[in-house]
């Protein structure tokens, strides 16, 4: 059987937003994070690991308290490509085969469309694919899934790139569809106004 992590990345500095840290804001009655947190936590899978930056006692607790193991990222302002790299050094010494990468900002996604990203991984009609990524209308996004020969690649990664880098290098790869409004992520207050009375239900 092949053995699934699953990798948060929640060690974003969210300059856009302000001082305050809006993983830990109220969005529709809980902190943002834990929408994405609590439908990974759904996933078929034996590891979960939320990537924080250093001094986030709040974040990490509260990650830790969804049932994820908490995985310092002391170099986050660097870049999202420290927080990967933080992810594949920990799939890569687990011995597993797949490492699915969803982002805390993006509040919309639900479990069905990371499981479908991580079968994608692991049962196509061939031969696993070792990178599938989401995509929404042309845009292609986590969540992310690539198996363990990618590990390296994902551990090479440097400044803000992110999955799209090591995707379209590697093969076979393969998308899966994912709504247009999962792929909404809250980056700024005005992107939070924007969907603050959406009829769209998280994990709808």
């Amino acid at each position: 059987m092949s053995r699934l992590g699953v990798a948060l990345l929640a060690a974003g500095q969210s300059r856009r937003f302000g001082p305050a840290d809006k993983l830990l804001a109220d969005f529709r009655g809980r902190p943002l994070c834990l929408w994405a947190a609590h439908a990974a936590r759904a996933v078929p899978a034996e590891a979960f690991w939320a990537i924080t930056p250093t001094g986030t006692s709040a974040l990490s607790a509260c990650l830790e308290g969804a049932g994820f193991d908490s995985v310092e990222n002391r170099d986050a302002a660097s870049g999202q490509s420290t927080s990967i790299r933080r992810a594949a050094e920990r799939a890569e010494r687990a011995g597993l085969d797949r490492l699915l990468i969803i982002l805390a900002d993006m509040p919309f996604v639900s479990t069905r469309q990371m499981v479908a990203v991580a079968d994608a991984a692991a049962h196509p009609a061939s031969r696993p694919a070792q990178a599938v990524m989401s995509r929404a209308g042309a845009t292609l996004l986590p969540p992310a899934c690539f198996g363990s020969a990618a590990f390296p690649t994902l551990k090479s990664l440097t400044g803000d790139s992110g999955a799209r880098a090591v995707f379209s290098a590697l093969t076979p790869r393969a998308e899966r569809p994912m709504p247009a409004h999962m792929a909404t992520d809250l980056d700024t207050h005005a992107d939070w106004k924007a969907v603050a009375t959406a009829k769209v239900l998280a994990h709808g």
